[in-house]
């Protein structure tokens, strides 16, 4: 046996073992790039270093599973130059301690937790001794769409003794040793599982105490909400829009609307206004019928019309009244 091995099982799963004595350094960068993309890997240059690496590829997102003896790995911005997918990994440590600098923060994460990788910012990552993560690679805009702004996120520490951890640990594990045997086919609606925990994951903190209270209707209206700010900007977006996105029927979207005292459209006018509201608060040279477009609106008239409907007063007269007030 060669003290380098790449194994290639239906085309989707690739194991990678480096080993003393070989030429590890430039076969493990190999198989970090191909799984993780252009990456300053540093492994020791002696014989106690030994690392595996397994990656399971499904339409829409990918398995890794890496166990390595000692590493040090930095992303800097040059290094992300030739990305065209956006992904993160949620990563699950099985075992092991791990240092990982991103976003200006540290985060030390041990056994028993996950946190969430964002692939396409510049990071560090490392680990003295051993250590073994799994992990599961997902559309950066898929998840996005769901929890909001993702940077909150990077590099926090979720538990796997209780409630959501528990669950999602057990299922990312269940998966990881079963996905040689799954069918490609599965793809979409695996991925859709993974989204769902994922979601769950990251905007419970702690699920022991807070998860009886997130029902299905909340998360998908959390969710709404998230999408509907991201497309502030479309002056066609619809309640079929924010239903094909969830996705859920138009006629449930609109049911729990109405649970929460609101409906679709209304609540695109609202948060319109909001950000309108916001940017003329921030900004008392901003050209109204500029941030009129950039909210969606399709005339400078409506827009006004609808801002006085809410606040009492017209935009301009706002953005005069705030530019003498402060």
């Amino acid at each position: 046996m060669s003290n380098a091995i790449l194994e290639a099982v239906r085309g989707r799963t690739f194991v990678i073992t480096a080993e003393p004595n070989a030429d590890k350094l430039r076969r493990w960068r190999t198989a970090i790039f191909e799984t993780f993309g252009a990456i300053d890997t540093c492994i020791r240059e002696d014989l106690h270093f030994s690392g595996n690496l397994r990656r399971i590829s499904f339409p829409k997102f990918e398995l890794t599973d890496v166990c390595t003896s000692s590493e040090c790995v930095r992303r800097t911005r040059r290094d992300l130059s030739d990305d065209r997918e956006k992904s993160v990994e949620l990563l699950l440590i099985k075992y092991g301690s791990i240092q990982l600098d991103q976003y200006h923060k540290r985060s030390i994460h041990g056994a028993g937790t996950f946190t969430l990788l964002d692939l396409n910012e510049p990071y560090d990552w490392m680990h003295a001794r051993p250590a073994h993560v799994i992990g599961i690679k997902l559309s950066r805009s898929a998840l996005a769409e769901r929890v909001g702004d993702l940077r909150p996120y990077i590099g926090s520490v979720r538990g796997t003794a209780t409630g959501i951890g528990r669950l999602t640990a057990d299922f990312l594990e269940s998966f990881a040793s079963q996905a040689t045997t799954i069918n490609e086919s599965a793809g979409p609606a695996l991925e859709r599982q993974f989204l769902d925990l994922s979601e769950l994951l990251l905007i419970v903190k702690d699920s022991e105490k807070s998860l009886p209270t997130v029902t299905p209707a909340e998360a998908i209206y959390s969710r709404a909400l998230a999408f509907i700010d991201r497309h502030l900007s479309d002056a066609d977006l619809t309640p079929d829009d924010v239903a094909r996105a969830m996705p859920v029927s138009l006629r449930y979207l609109h049911a729990i609307f109405r649970s929460f005292g609101t409906s679709v459209c209304e609540t695109i006018l609202s948060r319109r206004l909001a950000y309108c509201h916001g940017c003329l608060s921030a900004d008392q040279q901003l050209r109204i019928s500029q941030l009129a477009y950039r909210a969606g609106f399709r005339s400078h008239a409506h827009f006004s019309t609808a801002f006085k409907g809410k606040y009492g007063y017209s935009p301009r007269d706002f953005q005069r009244q705030y530019s003498l007030g402060h």
